[in-house]
């Protein structure tokens, strides 16, 4: 065996076990989990990996590598329940040069219709679906003891308070490595520039919640401010986690109206997460989804969420 040929199996190997073990499979990632977050030693390993970017940043170097597509076969056989290359824009999985490519994958136009409705407002990513209602200074999520922390959620430095959203309803999509990994705009609306918050890269595993970690408020995030007439401001906020390589954000600030359904942007190599804030008495959800903050059921892109409760109609 050449030299160069060692080095592209061993790079493959690495880039394999590594995406199984901390990012994609869910026993492996619990093991690992536990060990970060509990034992000694595994806590100054996590300081490295989660409180700095180069892990990320090294992941997604080795997912944009041409190598990389040798993992995809296997990545797609792991999660053939969940993954269904028919739907893709490009079926045959030898059109993608890297991983990342094969992750961020299109889909055909009418794989996921959008609600029509006009006062609708429809899941904006494929995934696990929380809703709570009547978020105040008291709500918990997941991390049982401690309370979730909207303003941080929403950063030091942004024109947005938390105040906006007392009593109103927060909405959040997890995204597992197998799911599609474009994002959508939920209604009708304008949109300012993103928002960079600088944060950690802490896994957004259930797991690390049992440890007291609240990854939607430490980690790195994009915040998007989106504007409709009934609702007012909507915080529409993609949250970074472990082995997540970016946030890319595709839509024009400039534009007037952005129509529900159009693509926000993607996220490379990596679970990641949906947050959207919802001010009080704008939206009302659709009754399946009412007990989701412990019972969270599966979405995908343009599924009916919530009713927009008019200006003229709230109580």
């Amino acid at each position: 065996m050449n030299y160069l040929r060692a080095k592209k199996l061993l790079f493959i190997l690495f880039f394999v076990h590594g995406a199984q073990l901390y990012c994609v499979d869910e026993s492996r990632s619990a093991t690992v989990l536990r060990f970060l977050y509990q034992n000694a030693a595994g806590r100054v390993v996590r300081s490295f990996i989660t409180r700095s970017g180069y892990f990320s940043a090294f992941t997604g170097w080795l997912a944009n590598r041409s190598a990389s597509k040798y993992i995809i076969p296997t990545f797609i056989k792991q999660y053939r329940d969940q993954i269904n290359m028919n739907e893709a824009l490009k079926p045959d999985i030898k059109s993608y040069k890297t991983f990342n490519k094969f992750f961020k994958r299109k889909l055909k136009p009418d794989c996921r219709p959008i609600d029509s409705a006009i006062d609708s407002v429809t899941s904006p990513a494929d995934g696990t679906i929380y809703a709570i209602e009547q978020l105040n200074e008291k709500t918990e999520f997941l991390v049982k003891g401690k309370k979730f922390d909207v303003a941080r959620l929403l950063g030091k430095n942004s024109h947005l308070s938390a105040d906006i959203y007392k009593n109103g309803t927060m909405i959040i999509i997890y995204l597992g490595p197998w799911n599609y990994h474009r994002f959508h705009f939920p209604v009708d609306c304008s949109a300012q520039k993103a928002q960079i918050i600088s944060g950690a890269y802490e896994s957004v595993n259930s797991v690390a919640y049992q440890f007291g970690i609240q990854p939607l408020t430490e980690n790195e995030r994009h915040l998007i401010e989106i504007d409709h007439p009934d609702t007012g401001k909507i915080a529409f906020i993609p949250v970074g986690a472990l082995c997540v390589g970016k946030i890319k954000e595709k839509y024009d600030p400039e534009k007037e109206l952005h129509k529900k359904g159009d693509q926000v942007g993607y996220f490379e190599f990596g679970g990641s997460t949906i947050v959207m804030l919802f001010p009080e008495n704008t939206i009302t959800l659709d009754e399946r989804f009412k007990n989701t903050a412990t019972q969270p059921l599966e979405i995908k892109v343009g599924e009916r969420i919530a009713t927009i409760i008019k200006k003229n109609e709230r109580p």
